[in-house]
């Protein structure tokens, strides 16, 4: 993510889940279902200059590794983070589909996972 966005480390670190929106986004041409990730950083150093949080929008890379979403959907996945009870592994969000007559449609997090930053140091269990 850190070479996406240009950003520092400590800006990476103190992303939140709250800071995350992960979507379904359908092209209104070809009904095709896309995961879309939008991530608002704030302590960045152009934040200083600006009152408002740089955003940043990803799509799914067909690429595994530069993939950005599918980090973030493994790491929410390891974390319970969603909302929705059954998306009970990274595959069922991926085939997740925006419901009939909406154009895009959120996946939420839990209100208890809102505040829990998403890059953290591991511990071993």
């Amino acid at each position: 993510m850190a070479a996406f966005t240009g950003s520092q480390p400590g800006a990476l670190l103190s992303v939140k889940y709250q800071d995350i929106d992960l979507f379904i986004l359908q092209d209104p041409k070809t009904g095709e279902n896309k995961l879309m990730l939008q991530l608002q950083l704030e302590n960045t150093k152009s934040r200083q200059k600006c009152k408002r949080p740089n955003t940043y929008t990803f799509n799914v890379d067909s690429n595994p590794m530069f993939c950005v979403i599918s980090h973030l959907i493994a790491l929410a996945h390891d974390d319970e983070a969603y909302a929705a009870p059954n998306l009970t592994s990274p595959e069922r969000v991926f085939d997740l589909r925006v419901k009939p007559g909406l154009g895009c449609q959120p996946i939420t997090w839990g209100k208890g996972k809102l505040n829990t930053p998403v890059f953290r140091s591991s511990f071993k269990t």
